[in-house]
This record gives structure tokens, sequence and C-alpha cells, in this order.
């Protein structure tokens, strides 16, 4: 069974089936006075023997790592960020002990997962639909 653990050792038992966290009660995990925590934060569905992610539109977004995300497929000892507070996802299932994460194929109907550039990470080509502008004349001298 999965869990996710506060950074102070409290443990949240993750039920059976898709699993909303955000401060609104009516969350199957309400976690209340968290500074940046929306009402529906985040979403964690089963997957693969796991859980992944899905950010729910938070104005703030949800982190998982340090790394902003819409949607990841989680391994065991992920930290996931939403406003000020962290957690930390256990699973018990052996797919969840990889330490370095495998090329996912998403769940029907899912969208894949977002890749955000960076100098580990560049885009190779530049942005798709980024425009590109010739280097403009030289001038021509009068005559």
């Amino acid at each position: 069974m999965a869990e996710l653990r506060t950074l102070q050792g409290h443990a949240l038992l993750l039920p059976e089936g898709s699993v909303t966290v955000g401060s609104d009660p009516e969350n199957e995990i309400p976690i209340a006075s968290h500074l940046g925590l929306a009402a529906h934060h985040f979403r964690l569905q089963p997957w693969q023997g796991g859980h992944f992610l899905e950010d729910t539109g938070s104005g703030l977004g949800t982190l998982v790592n340090g790394h902003p995300v819409s949607w990841k497929p989680l391994l065991n000892g992920d930290i996931i960020t939403a406003g000020d507070l962290q957690l930390a996802y256990s699973q018990n299932h052996p797919a969840a002990h990889r330490t370095t994460p495998t090329a996912l194929a998403p769940a029907p109907g899912i969208a894949p997962p977002l890749s955000f550039p960076s100098p580990a990470n560049p885009v190779p080509g530049g942005f798709p639909g980024s425009l590109s502008f010739p280097e403009p004349a030289a001038p021509s001298s009068p005559a």
C-alpha cells in the first residue's frame, strides 16, 4: 500500500482508487492551513502498480523533486510540494523502488508528462512552434 508522509513523519495512507489532495474538506485527503495549497491541488491515480500525480489546475502548481509538473509517474521517495506543504511518496510495490525513471507510456486518455527545458534537458532545435527570423540584410550603399 502507498502512503504520503509529511516531513514531520506523519503518514497518510492512500486509499484505493483516485485520491484528491487539497484544502477543501471534500478531498479524499483534506489538508488545512497550508499557504498556497489550492482547494483541489492535485490528484493521485493508480497506475502500473504505483501512482501518477496530476496537478488539477492549482494556481501555484505542483512540484515533484523541485520540478514543476502537470503529470508525472511517482517513484518511491519522490517529494511532492504543493504550496508550503511537502510530502514524501512511499510505495511498497517493487516497481516503485526504481532509482532512475524509465520511459513510461501514458495510460489511455491521459496526456503524456511534460518535460520542462533546463540546461540538463535542452529542447533540440528550440521550442516547438517557436518563430525564427532571418538575419537582417546588410544595408546597401546608395549608388
